[in-house]
């Protein structure tokens, strides 16, 4: 088993033991790690202020994370921070959804909704009309590039999923693993009624963004910051990054849970392009 699903794993296990999770993020570090710590990941555009730490995990604005070990190798904000040509994602896209038997696992309906997800990514094409990015469902931990599990945290009840953060080796940009909290889209938190097919399509859709380096279209409303020396929020060719709320259809602006599948919007498609292939953009 490589390092990513170990550290999947750990993931998924504090999630399901959410009390002493909850102890982990709260756990403090010398003042000097902490500090280094927060530069870093202010240093790739992110928002430290309610940062949580365990371990090897961070987790930053609400549904993105980062690991401390990889840090080196994860792209500045917007994973756009590449220009063109510069990384994409392998020409065959290997994932895994942990079966409802398995830790972390989802029932035929949650399922359905993840395909649904990754089919509606796997039809997007680019400006010469042909697709761009190919699935392939495998059965083993061990061979997928992206996972996707789930967890239930009681008391997080406001978190319906996250994902964590591509890296980048060798031009290769590699997903991260998306994580959805059961409990909430389930409605046993009684946050929320359980959510739809269509809001899970939506959902799922979202942190697949993240995992392929896509950021809130909304940063600006979410007080999630742009710049930090010169590394950031960059924008993507032909969207809109100039005002607080500029694509409020966005798959991918934050505080969505529950809203319905209307498939993507011009500006996503482009972000996903811009992220995923770097060599060609949709205009």
């Amino acid at each position: 088993m490589n390092i990513k699903n170990l550290t999947l794993l750990s993931v998924v296990a504090c999630l399901l033991f959410s009390a002493s999770c909850q102890k982990d993020f709260k756990e403090k570090h010398d003042g000097g790690d902490e500090e280094n710590l927060t530069s870093l990941v202010t240093k790739l555009g992110f928002d430290t202020l309610n940062m949580k730490v365990s371990g090897d995990t961070l987790w930053v604005e609400d549904d993105i994370v980062l690991f401390k070990s990889k840090l080196s190798q994860t792209s500045p904000r917007q994973a756009i921070a590449n220009p063109p040509g510069s990384a994409s994602v392998p020409n065959l896209i290997l994932y895994y959804i942990a079966p409802q038997s398995a830790l972390g696992g989802f029932n035929s309906s949650e399922e359905a909704a993840i395909l649904a997800a990754i089919a509606s990514y796997s039809s997007l094409t680019n400006s010469n009309g042909t697709t761009y990015l190919n699935f392939q469902r495998v059965y083993s931990l061990n061979q997928a590039h992206i996972n996707f599990f789930g967890y239930s945290n009681q008391r997080d009840a406001n978190l319906c999923g996250f994902a964590q953060w591509p890296t980048v080796n060798n031009r290769i940009l590699n997903p991260g693993d998306v994580y959805i909290n059961l409990a909430v889209t389930r409605g046993t938190t009684g946050t929320i009624s359980p959510l739809s097919h269509s809001q899970l399509v939506f959902l799922v859709a979202h942190e697949m963004g993240h995992a392929f380096g896509v950021r809130h279209t909304n940063w600006r409303l979410l007080g999630e910051p742009q710049f930090e020396g010169s590394v950031g929020a960059y924008t993507v060719p032909f969207t809109d990054n100039s005002s607080p709320n500029p694509d409020p259809s966005s798959v991918f602006n934050g505080r969505t849970c529950g809203f319905y599948w209307n498939g993507f919007t011009a500006g996503d498609e482009r972000a996903i392009s811009w992220s995923t292939q770097a060599s060609i953009l949709i205009q």
